[in-house]
């Protein structure tokens, strides 16, 4: 989820240019800026300069007619927090994040705004959280939101950690220091590596669970997963140490089970001593609707012929992999799309495989009610484990042609396809068995005649290509295929 489509329009474009600049690490010139933002050159340059006032240090720069961001991920964070910082509705939103509730007359009055402009932008932001499942609701003069306690926590910690993402500690009753020794403990606990950004996140979440357990929303405990004891008596050993270590911050037993269960919606926890078969064992016995993700999707990669040879090397992880999904659908529901992104750039880049997950994850929502949670990213992350989405694209034929020796040809002809497969769904030969779509060759000058009855085209490559080449090429190939594709037609 992107909280920033809640914002004023100005503030969303500027967090566009910046996020353009920082993640493909290229300058931009204003006609670039003004296209990415669909507005007029003059309003672009307005955006651009007024983060430039913003940016410490000078790295948000411009040189000649082009703007460019030089500064760290550390830099990029704070700047986008500077940009929020003159945003109504971003403090709006921090409020109720931080708090139970808003007075809105005196936010009004703070932020130099009318109660009526609050309440448009409200509505805004309403008709973005509904398919969430959650509000924000005015009564008494009192705003505040209202919703499943277990989705309004893990909205909360995705907003505050999408904005400060370690930057900045948000929680002013909260000691960070102290908190962050305590989650050091519980990393140690549960076996995990001591990565500092992990552990500062987790330092957000339950930082969200003390805050909103101190104001008085509790998590009822029949909201909790039905087989979270039995998860919680299975890791005994674990559970016992995790209850003293959040004892010391005055978390319930229902908060910590809830910490706990979130924990595993994370692959790297089944990666550690015997976590995934003990965890594997418990949602088989208690038939758990985890366990009835994990028997569907190996029920049809084995139906499409996928061999437990080529899985059996990577199941750990896509076992960890679907038990941290089925985890994450089952306990936040509403939230079983944050991860968009995923299946955007899917859409964009492999609409075969884009369809089929879209068709599976309807099926098996069919076939088991109990997964009516599922949405098609818990399955892209689980087939990517063992296969390239390229792989359900349709199949192309290229003939390569080299004047290598020929044990040197088919090793560059193996490596060549397997580059490529991370983009097409490509099968390569240097025979003739069977009429090739596309030739590939490493030499401007033909090596084999061979005749066609139809003009087959022709690339020539380098023997030598970098990752960016590779990619190069297999757009290459796209647009040449899909052009003979449509003069077929």
């Amino acid at each position: 989820m992107n909280f920033y489509t809640f914002l004023e329009r100005p503030v969303q474009l500027q967090l566009t240019i910046l996020e353009q600049l920082h993640t493909t690490k290229k300058s931009r010139s204003l006609e670039q800026l003004s296209q990415l933002l669909k507005c007029d050159k003059r309003a672009a340059l307005n955006h651009c300069e007024h983060i430039r006032e913003l940016s410490v240090n000078n790295q948000f720069r411009k040189e000649t007619r082009n703007y460019h961001f030089l500064g760290t991920n550390t830099d990029y964070q704070q700047l986008v927090l500077s940009i929020l910082d003159h945003s109504t509705i971003f403090h709006l939103i921090r409020e109720l994040c931080l708090y139970s509730s808003v007075d809105l007359a005196a936010f009004s009055v703070e932020k130099n705004i009318s109660e009526s402009f609050l309440r448009r932008h409200i509505t805004h932001i309403n008709k973005l959280l509904e398919k969430y499942q959650l509000q924000i609701k005015t009564g008494k003069g009192q705003i505040y939101i209202k919703g499943s306690e277990m989705q309004i926590r893990y909205l909360i910690y995705l907003v505050l950690w999408q904005a400060y993402h370690g930057v900045e500690w948000p929680f002013p009753s909260i000691d960070f220091h102290e908190l962050f020794s305590e989650i050091t403990s519980a990393f140690k606990i549960v076996n995990q590596k001591p990565n500092k950004i992990k552990m500062i996140e987790w330092c957000f979440i339950v930082a969200v669970t003390i805050l909103r357990s101190n104001q008085g929303n509790v998590i009822p405990k029949e909201s909790l997963p039905y087989f979270t004891d039995a998860l919680w008596e299975g890791f005994e050993t674990i559970a016992s140490k995790l209850k003293q270590n959040y004892q010391r911050l005055q978390l319930s037993l229902t908060d910590t089970e809830f910490l706990f269960l979130w924990m595993q919606s994370r692959a790297a926890f089944y990666l550690k001593e015997n976590y995934l078969d003990t965890a594997m064992k418990l949602h088989i016995k208690h038939a758990t609707p985890v366990k009835q993700l994990h028997s569907s999707f190996f029920s049809y990669i084995y139906s499409i012929g996928f061999k437990s040879s080529k899985i059996n090397p990577k199941k750990p992880l896509l076992n960890g992999t679907l038990l941290a999904n089925g985890m994450h659908g089952y306990l936040f529901p509403q939230f079983s799309i944050i991860k968009h992104d995923i299946t955007t750039f899917i859409e964009t880049n492999y609409p075969a495989f884009y369809l089929e997950i879209n068709r599976l994850s309807e099926k098996f929502k069919m076939d088991s009610p109990v997964l009516n949670w599922l949405h098609p990213w818990n399955l892209a992350e689980a087939f990517m484990i063992i296969t390239s989405p390229a792989s359900f694209n349709q199949e192309i034929k290229i003939k390569f042609e080299t004047d290598f020796p020929i044990g040197l040809e088919l090793a560059y002809m193996e490596m060549l396809q397997e580059q490529l497969r991370m983009y097409l769904n490509v099968v390569f030969t240097n025979d003739l068995l069977f009429k090739p779509e596309l030739i590939i060759r490493t030499t401007d000058t033909p090596i084999k005649s061979v005749t066609y009855e139809e003009q087959i085209p022709c690339l020539t490559i380098s023997t030598e290509m970098s990752s960016e080449q590779i990619y190069l090429l297999s757009q290459k190939i796209q647009e040449l295929i899909l052009t003979e594709t449509k003069i077929a037609r």
